[in-house]
């Protein structure tokens, strides 16, 4: 187990890529099998609850709003938001996505397909508009 992946284990996604180049990364996931497990869980619940937050802010929702219309309690919008280490289920981002107006992708991917995401996150692909509302 290295040092990364012991700093990694601790600080979770967000603060650990603070300090952590692209290709520091690349190297510890092409040699690392558990590294690659704890990052592809983190990439998921760091992720989601990122754009969750993003998402609901942009449509000017409260949590309490949220939750009414996605018929989910406050507490699991407010566990995801936090990044809790909890993944959500499927039925509850599907529910969300209807909120937001937005698809719902789910899929096993390559490795270097998550690090191409990671490294093009954008705010659009945080936070898309409502179908209606594309470009």
């Amino acid at each position: 187990m290295s040092d990364l992946f012991r700093e990694f284990e601790k600080t979770g996604l967000s603060e650990f890529m603070k300090g952590c180049s692209m290709s520091r990364l690349r190297e510890e996931i092409t040699n690392d099998k558990g590294f690659r497990d704890l990052f592809s869980a983190e990439f998921i619940i760091t992720g989601l609850g990122f754009q969750l937050n993003a998402l609901r802010r942009s449509r000017g929702l409260s949590v309490s709003e949220l939750a009414k219309k996605a018929f989910i309690s406050e507490e699991d919008i407010m566990i995801m938001e936090e990044c809790d280490g909890s993944l959500p289920d499927l039925q509850m981002l599907h529910k969300l996505a209807s909120v937001f107006d937005v698809a719902l992708l789910a899929r096993f991917a390559t490795f270097d397909r998550i690090l191409e995401e990671f490294e093009n996150l954008s705010p659009e692909i945080i936070a898309p508009k409502p179908f209606l509302e594309r470009d």
